[in-house]
């Protein structure tokens, strides 16, 4: 694929945490701030290795029986979502990953479809995207609290896919994480897999490409 990657392609599928906002330690200290009062403690490596890349429900579903937490899942996604909001409505200065505004930018600028496909919920995705000062580029916004199923399987992607009208095999997607480049792959999709050291240790090998960083694909 080389440098011309956009080549043969009509659109780039995001994901989210880790690729366009590095917003997983993020996630883990607002996570470790809801379970510490039922005596919980997530380590980086417990939460890299178990809860990066899941859907929301899968994630609190497994929290809520690890801790014996006395509130529903969706009662625990909400708490967790108004927190996430809270520091996106308030950072001046989210961590987006480095490259993600001039690939975005260039992927545009050719004319290419862009969407997210993300594992966190649309409000999350749509303040991330604001906060980053990139949410007008994307055409389609796809959430797993949208689909059957979240990643690995591969629902997001293939909604995201049809938002777009784009034929799955027609669509790259950007993961950095194993759940996801499973999901892009059982999607039909060509995964390129992003290596970040704040996702941990990601087994990406089932990726087309794997780089590490976004900035080799604007060379």
């Amino acid at each position: 694929m080389g440098n011309n990657f956009l080549e043969g392609y009509d659109a780039v599928i995001f994901d989210l945490d880790g690729v366009i906002i590095n917003s997983e330690p993020i996630h883990m200290d607002i996570l470790n701030d809801m379970v510490r009062p039922y005596g919980g403690e997530l380590e980086t490596w417990d939460y890299n290795e178990n809860f990066v890349g899941k859907c929301e429900q899968d994630c609190w579903g497994e929290i809520k029986r690890r801790y014996q937490i006395p509130y529903s899942v969706e009662e625990l996604i909400e708490r967790y979502v108004d927190g996430i909001s809270r520091y996106f409505e308030t950072t001046q200065n989210p961590p987006v990953l480095p490259g993600v505004r001039e690939l975005v930018g260039m992927i545009s600028a050719k004319k290419r479809k862009l969407a997210v496909a993300s594992s966190s919920s649309k409000k999350n995705i749509m303040l991330s995207l604001k906060s980053a000062g990139i949410r007008d580029y994307f055409d389609a916004l796809a959430s797993a609290e949208d689909a059957g199923r979240g990643k690995p399987a591969p629902d997001v992607y293939l909604n995201a896919c049809e938002a777009l009208e784009v034929q799955p095999h027609k669509g790259i997607a950007i993961e950095d994480s194993a759940a996801g480049v499973k999901a892009a792959k059982a999607a039909g999709l060509y995964a390129i897999g992003l290596k970040n050291p704040d996702s941990g240790e990601q087994d990406l090998s089932l990726a087309d490409r794997v780089v590490g960083s976004l900035e080799e694909l604007l060379q």
